[in-house]
C-alpha cells in the first residue's frame, strides 16, 4: 500500500531539534468566506466554526486531506488561512519515534482517497495523533460542525443526498484544498 506522506518531508522532520517536544494544535479558517461565519459562530453564538486543523510537533505541522498526511512549517499551510493555536500538551516520544508514528502507523491508515469532510477529517486525525503521541483532545467547538453534520447525514441520506459531498463541494476548490 502506498504511503500518503511525502518523504522530501523527512529531511526537513529530522533537522528539527530535540529539545520542543510540546503539541500544538493549530486551526485554521476554511477560506476568507469562511472567517466571518467562523467568528459568529466562535465569538458570538459559542458554538465553534468550520476548520481545518493540525498538530505541531517538534517544529512541523501535520495534517490530513485529500492528499493524505502532510507537514508543513507551523503556522504555514498555503491552503486555509491561520486562525490560532492552542497547547494540548507535550509528548514524551524523541523526534525520531514521532516520526516512526507518523510515518508508519498513522499515515497508512489516513489516506487521502478515504478523506470524507464530516466521518473522516482532519480534525479526526489531530484527534487520534495527540492521544497517540500522549496529548490533550481537541477542545470540542474545533470540530462541533462536523459532528451536528454527522446527525444530520443520515436523514439527508435518506432524501438522496449525500452531505459530505454537499459540504466539499462549498468547501475545497478544484484541487481539493
Amino acid at each position: 500500500m502506498a504511503m500518503a506522506f511525502k518523504s522530501r518531508k523527512r529531511a526537513v522532520f529530522s533537522s528539527v531539534p530535540e529539545d520542543m517536544p510540546f503539541l500544538s494544535l493549530r486551526v485554521y479558517d476554511l477560506d476568507e468566506k469562511w472567517l466571518n461565519v467562523n467568528e459568529i459562530f466562535s465569538e458570538v453564538l459559542p458554538v465553534g466554526g468550520i476548520f481545518h486543523t493540525a498538530l505541531e510537533v517538534y517544529g512541523l505541522e501535520w495534517s490530513y486531506g485529500r492528499d493524505g498526511v502532510e507537514a508543513y512549517q507551523p503556522e504555514g499551510n498555503p491552503h486555509f488561512p491561520y486562525r490560532e493555536s492552542i497547547k494540548l500538551g507535550f509528548t514524551p516520544y524523541s523526534v525520531d519515534k514521532v516520526h516512526s508514528i507518523i510515518t508508519e502507523e498513522m499515515s497508512p491508515q489516513w489516506i487521502g482517497s478515504e478523506y470524507d469532510v464530516l466521518r473522516h477529517n482532519c480534525c479526526d486525525f489531530v484527534r487520534v495523533l495527540s492521544h497517540r503521541l500522549g496529548g490533550d483532545d481537541v477542545p470540542s467547538w474545533v470540530d462541533r460542525f462536523a459532528g451536528l453534520g454527522k446527525l444530520v447525514s443520515g436523514p439527508a441520506e435518506f432524501f438522496g443526498k449525500d452531505l459530505s459531498e454537499i459540504l466539499e463541494g462549498d468547501v475545497y476548490d478544484d484541487e481539493g484544498h
